[in-house]
């Protein structure tokens, strides 16, 4: 599908950071400060709570046989990386920093978790708490989570929240380096804490009607369907994981445009940060680009955004 806009050739200037062409809230970089093997610089991972996301023995305590029942849904998610993150409600001392993920299962449901990954191509981490100045050890800071993105984004009328989902999800899957999904991030659950809602009889506190797992899995235009469709966009289009960042004005703060280029490949990103309709303004040719991939599903007048709008342009 191509997309014509009158607009005429400029140039770009460097992104000097995300966070700092927003208005705010102010969105913060991906980024998982302990895991620094090069491996990973392009990666998707998901972080993992044990103890919210699945009960898989029916006590009514989330565990790790949970973690094995969804292994299927996690790798329908992309991620090359499973981090397990504790509690961060829960206090743990130096000596029970790396023991704390035995609450949740023996040594063998650990082993059998971290094989079975293996086979699907995704690796495993689990992540220790992290000390403070006391002694104590607590969950390093998970403020870069979409639920307190979601939390600042969240509109009234559940449309607008979808699209919001869709719209930050885009956002970040579209930035250079490793990207962290939190656990919820895919569905626009909130909080990231809470138990997993997996159908609506156990959901928290959702943003939008039918925000479970279970009526997302079952519609194409849901939240989760689009986090599948930006991940797979990433791994097909290397200029979305490690290509050049620029970014292009657009004339309206509440438009946030950039580029992701390599040699052979350019895309662009083009946001509404709003709920309301955005007009813009781009000094860049855009007759021959093709849509890949959108929070809306027609197509809209040339030189406007439509609420919390998202697309990604091959240029």
């Amino acid at each position: 599908m191509v997309r014509k806009l009158n607009t005429t050739t400029a140039q770009g200037i460097t992104m000097p950071g995300l966070h700092s062409l927003l208005p705010a809230p102010a969105l913060a970089p991906n980024m998982i400060t302990n895991v620094t093997d090069t491996r990973w610089k392009d990666a998707v991972a998901y972080n993992l709570y044990p103890h919210s996301f699945c009960d898989g023995n029916g006590d009514g305590k989330c565990d790790l046989k949970g973690i094995l029942d969804k292994l299927d849904y996690l790798q329908s998610l992309g991620a090359d990386l499973i981090k397990l993150l504790p509690d961060p409600l829960s206090v743990k001392t130096r000596e029970q920093a790396h023991q704390w993920i035995f609450e949740f299962g023996s040594r063998e449901d650990l082993d059998k978790l971290t094989r079975q990954l293996k086979q699907r191509g995704i690796s495993l981490e689990v992540a220790p708490s992290q000390p403070d100045s006391s002694g104590v050890w607590k969950l390093p800071d998970t403020a870069h989570s979409m639920a307190h993105m979601m939390a600042q984004w969240h509109d009234d009328d559940p449309a607008l929240s979808c699209r919001a989902a869709k719209m930050l999800l885009t956002w970040k899957l579209s930035q250079p380096g490793l990207v962290q999904l939190h656990q919820g991030d895919e569905i626009g659950a909130e909080p990231v804490f809470a138990a997993m809602p997996w159908s609506a009889s156990n959901h928290a506190r959702l943003q939008f009607p039918a925000a479970h797992v279970a009526g997302q899995e079952l519609d194409p235009a849901s939240v989760l369907n689009h986090c599948r469709k930006m991940v797979e966009l990433r791994k097909n289009e290397p200029a979305l994981a490690h290509g050049k960042l620029m970014a292009i004005q657009t004339q309206n703060p509440a438009v946030l445009a950039y580029t992701r280029t390599t040699q052979h490949h350019s895309l662009l990103v083009l946001l509404n940060l709003t709920p309301h309709p955005a007009p813009f303004t781009l000094q860049l040719d855009l007759s021959k680009s093709e849509l890949l991939i959108s929070n809306y599903y027609t197509l809209n007048e040339a030189s406007r955004l439509r609420p919390y709008e998202a697309s990604i342009y091959w240029l």
